[in-house]
């Protein structure tokens, strides 16, 4: 085993978070809203929220790459989703 509670999202980490974390937390949290719900939508978001957390709670990473890694993670969460949402419109025509 590599480390104990490397994988956990503590409280710890949330109070760490700086302030423009929670800008992309409110992003991905938008997601299951803008596509009227659905469990795939629902996941990319929480995903996307939880590891938006954890990237800007790291501390042996510099400012401007973790915004950049928050932005292409909320970026990746929307495209996602909109894939898997035109997918299925196209497969359903």
């Amino acid at each position: 085993m590599a480390g104990k509670g490397i994988g956990k999202i503590t409280w710890e980490d949330f109070k760490k978070s700086p302030w423009w974390t929670w800008l992309f937390v409110v992003a991905c949290v938008v997601l299951p809203v803008t596509t009227l719900g659905g469990a795939i939508p629902v996941v990319c978001a929480v995903l996307g929220a939880l590891l938006c957390v954890r990237v800007a709670a790291a501390p042996e990473k510099s400012i401007p790459v973790k915004l950049l890694a928050c932005f292409g993670i909320t970026i990746a969460a929307w495209g996602l989703a909109y894939l898997f949402i035109f997918s299925i419109s196209v497969l359903m025509r």
